[in-house]
């Protein structure tokens, strides 16, 4: 899968006290990998909620009088149907999950480079920064949503 856009950073970071014994935490540390996939998983969902929502609200049809246009339906259309996440990957200790965009439209040009003209605006294609309202629209809920994940990973091992 190809992503449309730079790097961004949704990393959170986890706390927690605990009374028990440390065995018990041993637990933990044994399914951390699972643990961790499980929660990007769970962000990677906010993420491309937020993206799929922010991809249907994108305006379509011409603009008269300079030249540029918004999107057609067709091209829409792609968007909403070349979605989708990137394998899950690990870098050394760095585990990973994007949503983004991957394929080729109905007439051969490639769906992450269509997604990166609306949201910059290049040449006849009118500005529509729908990428980066995404982003910044899901980071905090997506969050909210892997510490809530993380915590019932960990109690529930921890039991």
């Amino acid at each position: 899968m190809a992503l449309v856009h730079q790097r961004v950073n949704m990393a959170t970071k986890f706390t927690f006290k605990y009374k028990g014994d440390i065995k018990d935490l041993e637990k933990v540390n044994d399914d951390i990998d699972d643990i961790v996939k499980e929660v990007l998983l769970k962000g990677a969902n906010v993420a491309a909620d937020s993206l799929r929502s922010t991809t249907r609200s994108l305006k379509t049809g011409a603009r008269p009088g300079n030249g540029k246009r918004y999107l057609n339906s067709t091209e829409k259309s792609a968007l909403l149907a070349n979605m989708g996440y990137t394998p899950q990957g690990s870098k050394g200790s760095v585990i990973d999950r994007k949503a983004g965009f991957e394929g080729y439209t109905k007439t051969g040009f490639p769906v992450p480079k269509l997604a990166n003209f609306i949201n910059v605006g290049a040449g006849y294609q009118i500005k529509q920064p729908f990428l980066d309202t995404a982003t910044s629209k899901a980071r905090r809920k997506a969050n909210d949503e892997m510490d809530k994940k993380m915590q019932k990973e960990i109690n529930k091992r921890l039991r």
